[in-house]
Order: structure tokens, then C-alpha cells, then sequence
């Protein structure tokens, strides 16, 4: 037997693609298979090669349809043409496409790619590509979309919680005189956690999260020790008969009283001084119970005020992801309590509040009691 020529060697994904149909009456725009094209390459991670190839057989449809497959017919020298790719890089593009099961080649008898016409000038076949799969998979590749996102925001969170972790840890071993252990464990741990990235695998954050979790424990053990002199017991309250609002109020004024020239006293949000100053949050979210709640909340509403990611990056960067949280908190609720009168762009608003507390003009704490001060009977 002689050898094929131009023969396509069978696979299972073209097997797949073949059986994959759409509806028989179905008429698809290339409006609609060019979006299904873009949901093919983000949910199927296309190389961007492939993205190149992709894209040229869809500029190719020409919303005729034949029967209910969508066929296409360009040539390897028009694709070198309009990718700008070589030769074999464009064949290996085709061989990957077909591989991930997004067309599928009908060859002719000597493997060219033609349309075929009868004498009236009606097409009776193609041969060339298929491109139904792309179209009938769509459903699946905006699954796929919705799976990676999900997965990223698990990330996010994993990656912020480690970052709370480290500062707090920081916090308390700075402020103890002799904790070598410790510190070597920190210093081991540091170079364990890879760097916030989407393509670390989560699976691998969550033990070194449980680690970081430990270490924490670890070192605020060894804080509040150090702290009441190896004593078991709860540090005395100065003032145990006032409530937790005559305390804010107490140090809000004390704050208030500073001069100008005086630089504001750092202060650092919590999870309840935010819940007490901004109560619109429960309008948007489920309000937060923890300082990882805390920050997850922030990045899911800093969108709602127009901010941009650079925007949340560099508060993050400068102040911390609990006060850039507290941050984003704060200004919803100014823009909410102001109505949009005054703040007509809160993104524009939360960079420039993020700038002022990084240059200790003022800082979360002390806005966020004054918030709550404004907002009492005479305040």
C-alpha cells in the first residue's frame, strides 16, 4: 500500500469534534462565533499563536452555513499572510487547535482546501475546517471562564491572607527583644511562599497558609507573654465600666485636639471600628468577621467606586491590606452618606485618601472615629 500523501493522521479530539452539532435551522453570525472564539482562548489558555490562527479562520466565516456545520477553507499561505507566523508555525497552530477539540479538518482527496459550486453557483461543499465545535462548546468554555475566576479570587485571598500573616508576625516579633527561634522559622517560611502569581497552583498556598496561621499563633503566644511577665491572666483594663463608643469617643478627641503642625498619630483599622463607621456595607455584602473577610470585602467593592486594580495595588503597597480595606470602606460610605453632591468620582477620591494617609497627613483609625463621631446626636 502506498503512503498517504497528504493524509491527517486520526485523532480523538477530531473524532469528538465531528460529533459535536448545533441547531439545524441555526443561523450563526460571526459576531457570535467571534465571541466564542475569545470565551475559546481565555477558558482553553490558548497559546498566543494559537490565538492568532483562531482568529484568522473566524475573520474567515462567511455566514453561510452548510447544512449545520460552519466550514472554512483559507489557505496556509493566506494565514502566514495575515498572522505574520511561519509556515510550520501555522500548521503547528492548526494541529493545535484541532487538538484542543475547538474545529475539526475535512480533507480532500488531495488534502487542498476548496469550496465546491454547482453550475448555478450554489455551494455544495467545502473543505477545509470546521469550525462547529468552536460554536457548539461555548456553554462549556464560559464554565471554564467562570471555574478560573473563581479559582484566582481563592488565590487572591490565599496570597492576602498571607500577607496579614506576615505583617502581624513582624508586628510582634519587632517588638520582642530575643526570639531567634522564631525569627529563623519566619525567615524559612518566607522563602517557602512563592510570590503572588496566577499561576501558582493553589493547592500548594494552602499549606503554607496553615504555616503562616501557626507561626502567627506562635508569636503572639510568645507577645502576650513577654507582654504580662509569664503571668496567665488578662491585662487589667484601666477603665473597665466604659463602654467600647465613650473609649472611641475619648480617643477621637484626643486626636482632635492635635495642632496642626503635629504629625496625626498612627492608627491602624479593625474589623469592628469599620463595621461601627460604615454601616451601608450590609446594603452590598455579607459584612465581614475577620480581618481576611475584611480585605476580600474591599476588593470585591473597591469595582462599586470605579477604582481601578493599580488603585487597590498601591493602597495594599503603602498602607496594608487592613487599612487599605478600611480605606475602601470609608470612602463608600462617604459617597453614600454624601450622595454623590460633593464625591463625583470616589476612585479619583480613594487614591487621593490613600496618598494623604501615606503621607501621615492623617490616617484610617482617626477618619473612621470621626466618621462615627459625625455621625452621633450632635456630632
Amino acid at each position: 500500500m502506498r503512503p498517504s500523501s497528504g493524509g491527517r493522521r486520526l485523532t480523538a479530539a477530531a473524532l469528538e469534534g465531528q460529533a459535536c452539532a448545533i441547531e439545524r435551522e441555526r443561523q450563526v453570525t460571526r459576531k457570535e462565533l467571534a465571541a466564542a472564539a475569545r470565551d475559546a482562548m481565555k477558558g482553553l489558555l490558548m497559546r498566543p499563536a494559537l490565538r492568532l490562527v483562531l482568529a484568522e479562520l473566524v475573520g474567515c466565516w462567511g455566514e453561510k452555513m452548510l447544512g449545520d456545520r460552519i466550514l472554512v477553507h483559507p489557505s496556509n499561505e493566506y494565514l502566514v499572510r495575515r498572522t505574520g507566523l511561519g509556515e510550520r508555525s501555522v500548521r503547528y497552530g492548526i494541529r493545535g487547535l484541532v487538538e484542543l477539540g475547538v474545529m475539526t479538518p475535512k480533507d480532500s482527496a488531495n488534502g487542498k482546501r476548496f469550496a465546491i459550486k454547482n453550475r448555478a453557483g450554489m455551494l455544495i461543499d467545502i473543505f477545509g475546517f470546521d469550525l462547529t465545535p468552536l460554536y457548539a462548546r461555548r456553554a462549556e468554555f464560559i464554565g471554564l471562564i467562570s471555574a478560573q475566576d473563581a479559582e484566582n479570587e481563592r488565590r487572591a485571598r490565599l496570597f492576602d491572607e498571607i500577607t496579614i500573616h506576615r505583617r502581624a508576625i513582624e508586628e510582634a516579633l519587632g517588638a520582642l527583644p530575643d526570639e531567634s527561634k522564631l525569627l529563623s522559622q519566619l525567615d524559612d517560611l518566607r522563602d517557602r511562599t512563592p510570590r503572588r502569581s496566577l499561576t501558582t497552583p493553589e493547592a500548594t498556598l494552602h499549606p503554607i497558609v496553615n504555616s503562616w496561621r501557626a507561626l502567627r499563633g506562635a508569636a503572639e503566644e510568645a507577645f502576650y507573654s513577654a507582654a504580662s511577665g509569664g503571668k496567665s491572666r488578662r491585662h487589667i483594663e484601666s477603665k473597665p465600666s466604659e463602654s467600647k463608643n465613650s473609649n472611641l469617643e475619648q480617643e477621637a478627641f484626643r486626636e482632635g485636639d492635635r495642632g496642626e503642625n503635629h504629625a496625626p498619630i498612627a492608627g491602624t483599622a479593625d474589623v469592628a471600628l469599620v463595621l461601627e463607621a460604615c454601616p451601608s456595607l450590609s446594603e452590598y455584602v455579607e459584612l465581614p468577621k475577620s480581618e481576611v473577610d475584611l480585605v476580600a470585602t474591599a476588593r470585591y467593592l473597591r469595582g462599586s467606586l470605579g477604582a481601578s486594580q493599580n488603585v487597590w495595588d498601591e493602597a495594599v503597597e503603602k498602607l496594608g491590606p487592613i487599612n487599605a480595606a478600611a480605606a475602601v470602606c470609608l470612602v463608600l460610605q462617604l459617597h453614600a452618606d454624601d450622595k454623590g453632591s460633593r464625591i463625583r468620582n470616589p476612585g479619583g477620591y480613594l487614591r487621593a485618601m490613600v496618598r494623604m494617609f501615606a503621607e501621615g497627613k492623617s490616617n484610617v483609625r482617626y477618619e473612621l472615629m470621626a466618621l462615627i463621631r459625625r455621625k452621633k446626636p450632635g456630632g
